[in-house]
């Protein structure tokens, strides 16, 4: 009967290592659950900012695309104005050779003509 009762005793000292074994794997299982909710959290709150990353970056892309066609404008008015200006600047310095050359030309013949006037002056009036 003892040998009995030792064999069960022992048997129950199996049974409590095992149940302690047992609430020890259940206790790491539930930290393991929590620890799993925690980063399931944390993975969600990420996707959210990820989220709101994505659709900054696709309204700041939309803006820059409007600024570039606002600047490639800008800058096609500003080759057209210097196109212009230098076809005005052209005429500008077409014009003021043509007024040079009729400036000399008034010069060569009021010289002559001042040439003409001494010699009709000189015949006119010889002792002056």
């Amino acid at each position: 009967m003892q040998t009995d009762l030792a064999i069960v005793q022992n048997e129950v000292q199996s049974l409590h290592r095992v149940i302690s074994d047992v609430a020890a794997k259940i206790d790491v299982l539930l930290a393991m659950q929590v620890q799993l909710g925690r980063m399931q959290a944390e993975q969600e709150h990420d996707r959210q900012g990820l989220t709101r990353a994505f659709e900054s970056i696709r309204g700041v892309r939309k803006q820059a695309e409007g600024t570039d066609g606002r600047l490639n404008a800008s800058l096609a008015f500003i080759k057209g104005g210097a196109f212009v200006g230098a076809i005005l600047f052209g005429f500008l310095q077409w014009y003021a050779l043509q007024q040079i050359e009729a400036i000399r030309d008034v010069t060569v013949t009021s010289t002559s003509f001042d040439r003409r006037m001494n010699a009709i002056e000189a015949k006119l009036w010889p002792d002056k």
